[in-house]
C-alpha cells in the first residue's frame, strides 16, 4: 500500500498574486525509513516562505508549506512547483540532508544513489518532463515512468545511455554527490575584524554557512575546504580544498594551509591561528606568501618555527564545477580519527569564544584550563593522524 502524498499550507494557501511576489524560501528537510511494510524512505519537506512588500496597503506576509511522503513523490512534487524560482537551492539542501541521512544509516560517506531522484534531477535541469524524455531516448514510456518515480532502478548500461542525452556523468545518475562543510573563509586583499581578533590578508577565520560538493577524483574522508571571500580578487568565491594532516614534505613554492600556535598574552593560553597561501622555504626561514597578485601584502606571516601543522592544498574551484563528478577514489586515512579531529576542532572554537567572553577571573581559570586539554587533545589527534599518513606512504612505498 502506498503512502498518500500529504500538502499542508499554514495558515491558508495564499493567492497565485501572493506567491509571485515571495522573496525568500527556507527549506527544513527530514529523512526516516517508512512506516510499517513501507521500503524506501519517508521525507518531510517544510518550507517557509516570505512575500515582498508590493503596495503601502499590503506589507507582506509569511507562509508555511509542507510536504511529506515517499521521498521520491516528495522529490518531484517540489521540482513540479511553479512558484519556486531558483530550485537549485532546494536541491543541494535535499542532496546534503539525504546524505547524512544515509551515511548515518550506513556508516560510509559512499552511498549508491536513489536513481529515481538523480534521474529526475537530470530532467529538470534539462528541461524534460517524463513523456519528452522516453521519446528522446527511444524507450517506453511505462518503463521510464517505473523509472523515475522509483519503482525501478537504473542499470549501469542504462546510465550511460541516460547520461549522453542529459548531458551528464553517468556517475551523476548511479551515485550521491561527496560533499563537506566549509569550515572557514579567508580574504586575501583586505583584513578582517571578528570578536577581538584583526585578521592579516591571508589568515583564516571561523565560517560555517555552507557545504560543497567535492570533485571525487580528490575525495578522501580528510578532505577540508574553506572558502575566498575577498571583493576584487580573481579568487573570490573559490573553494579551496585540501587534506587535514601534515608531513615532511617539501612544500616549497606550493599553496598550503597552516596551523600555528601562539601564545595569548591576555588569558596566559596557547591559541591556533590558520594562513593559507605559498610556502616558502628561504634560507631555513619558513614564510607563507599571498598567493593573490594583486595584493598589497605579499608576505601573509614570516619566519614561521614549529607550525603545528602544514597541510597541502589540492584544488581550487569554483563551486559551479564541483557539480562534476569524476571517479570514486579510495580513502586511505582512518575515519574515526578525522571524526574525532573534527568535534575537538568545534570544542576549541567554542571554548575559545568562551574564553574571551568571560570577565569573572575565578570563572575564566576554569575554561582557560579546558581549553588547554581540548588543545593538548587536539595535537595528540594531530599526531595519530600524521603517523596513519607516514604508515600508508611507507606501504606504497615497499
Amino acid at each position: 500500500m502506498e503512502i498518500a502524498l500529504k500538502n499542508i499550507w499554514k495558515p491558508a494557501q495564499p493567492t497565485e498574486l501572493e506567491l509571485m511576489s515571495a522573496q525568500d524560501f527556507d527549506y527544513f528537510i527530514s529523512f526516516k525509513k517508512n512506516p510499517g511494510i513501507q521500503t524506501g524512505t519517508f521525507a518531510t519537506v517544510s518550507i517557509n516562505i516570505w512575500s515582498l512588500k508590493i503596495s503601502e496597503d499590503y506589507k507582506g506576509k509569511t507562509w508555511n508549506y509542507e510536504v511529506s511522503g515517499n521521498s521520491i513523490d516528495v522529490y518531484r512534487k517540489i521540482l513540479a512547483l511553479d512558484f519556486i524560482k531558483n530550485k537549485e537551492n532546494f536541491i543541494s539542501e535535499w542532496t546534503f540532508e539525504k546524505s547524512e541521512y544515509q551515511k548515518k544509516l550506513l556508516s560510509s560517506h559512499f552511498s549508491i544513489a536513489d536513481t529515481a531522484e538523480q534521474l529526475s534531477t537530470q530532467l529538470h535541469i534539462n528541461n524534460f518532463d517524463d513523456k519528452s524524455f522516453a521519446d528522446k531516448a527511444d524507450k517506453n514510456f511505462s518503463n521510464v515512468w517505473k523509472e523515475v518515480r522509483g519503482k525501478r532502478n537504473i542499470s549501469i548500461d542504462q546510465a550511460i545511455h541516460y547520461s549522453q542525452i542529459l548531458n551528464c556523468d553517468p556517475v551523476d545518475l548511479l551515485f550521491n554527490e561527496l560533499r563537506c562543510e566549509v569550515w572557514g573563509a579567508v580574504d586575501l586583499l583586505s583584513g578582517n575584524e571578528f570578536g577581538e581578533h584583526n585578521y592579516v590578508p591571508g589568515e583564516i577565520w571561523n565560517y560555517d554557512n555552507e557545504t560543497v560538493t567535492v570533485p571525487r577524483d580528490i575525495y578522501r574522508p580528510s578532505i577540508k575546504a574553506i572558502k575566498i571571500l575577498s571583493r576584487g580578487s580573481v579568487y573570490n568565491n573559490h573553494i579551496i580544498f585540501y587534506y587535514k594532516g601534515s608531513d615532511t614534505k617539501n612544500y616549497h613554492g606550493k599553496l598550503v594551509i597552516i596551523g600555528k600556535k601562539f601564545v595569548h598574552e591576555e588569558f596566559g593560553i596557547d591559541e591556533i591561528r590558520y594562513y593559507y597561501g605559498i610556502y616558502e622555504n628561504a634560507r631555513g626561514k619558513i614564510n607563507i606568501l599571498n598567493p593573490d597578485p594583486f595584493s598589497k601584502n605579499k608576505i601573509v606571516i614570516e619566519d614561521i618555527v614549529d607550525p603545528l601543522f602544514v597541510s597541502p592544498v589540492v584544488a581550487i574551484v569554483d563551486p559551479i564545477i564541483t557539480k562534476k563528478s569524476n571517479r570514486v577514489k579510495s580513502a586511505i586515512l582512518r575515519k574515526d580519527i578525522q571524526e574525532k579531529i573534527d568535534n575537538v576542532e568545534k570544542t576549541l572554537l567554542e571554548t575559545k569564544k568562551l574564553l574571551f567572553g568571560i570577565k569573572d577571573h575565578k570563572k575564566g581559570v576554569e575554561v582557560k584550563k579546558k581549553y588547554q586539554q581540548v588543545l593538548n587533545q587536539y595535537e595528540s589527534l594531530l599526531g595519530n593522524l600524521d603517523d596513519g599518513i607516514k604508515t600508508i606512504q611507507r606501504k606504497k612505498t615497499a
